[in-house]
């Protein structure tokens, strides 16, 4: 189980209708910070790989999200390779791998 905590900027006029939309997908759930311009959203998924889907393939490009930053992140032990897996490869395309 990978989980991923989301901070999002969001357009304030399409604030409730954004956040109605969120609670729509699954594995997403939306929760109010006390701002009307950011959300924050837990991501769950069984994989990393499928949680930086939800966050790239739907949650940024819904309506009224203006941009989403994913602030925490937590792999289930069973998965720690996938971590180190990722993380290698985006050392190795910058050169400091």
């Amino acid at each position: 189980m990978a989980l991923l905590g989301v901070l999002a900027r969001v357009q304030e006029s399409e604030y409730d209708a954004m956040f109605a939309r969120l609670e729509q997908v699954d594995g997403v759930t939306p929760f109010g910070i006390g701002e009307t311009m950011r959300v924050g959203i837990l991501v769950e998924a069984e994989s990393l790989s499928l949680s930086h889907a939800l966050l790239t393939q739907q949650i940024e490009t819904m309506p009224g999200i203006l941009g989403a930053w994913p602030v925490f992140s937590h792999v289930g032990t069973d998965q720690s390779a996938e971590v180190i897996d990722c993380c290698s490869e985006s050392l190795e395309e910058d050169g400091d791998g």
